[in-house]
């Protein structure tokens, strides 16, 4: 068990490459889902509903940090207080509850904004589970 900061944090170096060498695009949606029935090979069947959406968010050197958990902090501080406060206002079931991430990752061409660059995503990651049971109290 860990925090949802540490969770997050331990995502990230899974996901993206340490050392920025060129931009890159993230965006990142939760879901909180949780189990309608389940069968004798512990398969569920899982009803979802959306946690948050982020915006397109440029992974780049920021002045001399090249260390993308540096240059993403503030992302990720921003989707721990947005799940904080959906889970505050919604109080989602605890026990069989979980959250479902996916990652898409986009292509970022030099001197082009992300409105100007509405590419599809090279790659997607979906339904990265992380149950509510696992979660400490930060």
């Amino acid at each position: 068990s860990k925090t949802l900061t540490q969770h997050l944090e331990e995502l990230f170096k899974v996901l993206l490459p340490a050392i920025i060498n060129r931009p890159y695009d993230i965006r990142i949606s939760c879901q909180y889902a949780f189990a309608l029935a389940s069968n004798t090979n512990d398969e569920e069947l899982l009803a979802s509903l959306p946690v948050l959406l982020t915006p397109r968010f440029t992974v780049q050197k920021s002045g001399d940090s090249t260390d993308m958990l540096a240059v993403t902090q503030q992302l990720r501080t921003n989707i721990v207080r947005e799940i904080d406060n959906w889970q505050t206002q919604k109080n989602p079931n605890q026990t069989r509850g979980r959250y479902l991430f996916s990652f898409s990752f986009f292509s970022n061409p030099e001197n082009v904004s992300t409105t100007e660059n509405p590419n599809l995503p090279l790659l997607t990651v979906e339904n990265l589970n992380l149950l509510l049971t696992d979660i400490i109290e930060e």
